[in-house]
């Protein structure tokens, strides 16, 4: 897109892509190589790292935090997004991630969040994430919740279908009272969101990497 997203000062293309596990792995990566997409390296890093590290002009994302809601203490919250951050970069040989969304999918423990939070700051002070957003993987009320009392997202993944939308309209209610752009986490069958926001679509083969990018194209 050509617009500035949000608060993050730059501008991002409408398809990011999440690589999926049981196809053709090496066809499915280099379907989107020189091509400017944002590809989801963290889902399986070990795997993908392999296949993209070669890629340089390729950005990544990652989500990270799903184990935060074991941490009994904010040092272990930080813990946890470390080895993420450490094992991601680590698997796809690069020294910073575009985007890192932190996981939420239900209330979290002040502790938790705050040592989370902490661990994502220090990361982009030292140059190895760019943006931190937040990624809604549960209940909206239990993210927005959290969402309100800190303000150190940039950017919001989260989940669109016509089942969830008065959800979605909630989210993106409050990305625009907080200038927070909004990536709609999808599969193939919500392309036509991309025309509003950037899609996150969950591939598993060449043929729909280019369904995929097909709607770049479209009018």
């Amino acid at each position: 897109m050509e617009s500035v997203f949000g608060r993050t000062n730059r501008s991002v293309p409408q398809i990011w892509l999440r690589p999926l596990v049981g196809g053709n792995h090496e066809e499915l990566a280099e379907s989107w190589a020189d091509t400017p997409v944002i590809v989801d390296g963290g889902s399986n890093p070990a795997l993908w790292g392999q296949l993209i590290r070669e890629q340089i002009t390729t950005e990544v994302m990652s989500i990270a935090g799903r184990d935060i809601e074991r941490a009994t203490s904010d040092h272990q919250s930080a813990d946890f997004i470390g080895a993420h951050l450490i094992e991601t970069l680590s698997s796809l040989q690069r020294t910073y991630l575009s985007f890192c969304f932190l996981y939420v999918r239900r209330a979290l423990e002040e502790h938790q969040i705050n040592g989370a939070l902490q661990a994502l700051h220090s990361a982009k002070e030292e140059g190895l994430i760019h943006h931190i957003g937040l990624c809604i993987a549960g209940p909206t009320l239990a993210a927005t919740s959290l969402w309100r009392f800190h303000d150190a997202f940039e950017c919001v993944l989260t989940k669109r279908t016509p089942e969830s939308e008065s959800d979605f309209q909630s989210v993106l209610s409050l990305a625009q009272e907080k200038r927070v752009g909004v990536v709609v986490e999808t599969d193939l069958s919500g392309l036509q969101y991309a025309k509003e926001h950037p899609v996150l679509v969950g591939v598993r083969s060449a043929q729909e990497v280019k369904a995929a990018l097909g709607e770049l194209k479209a009018p």
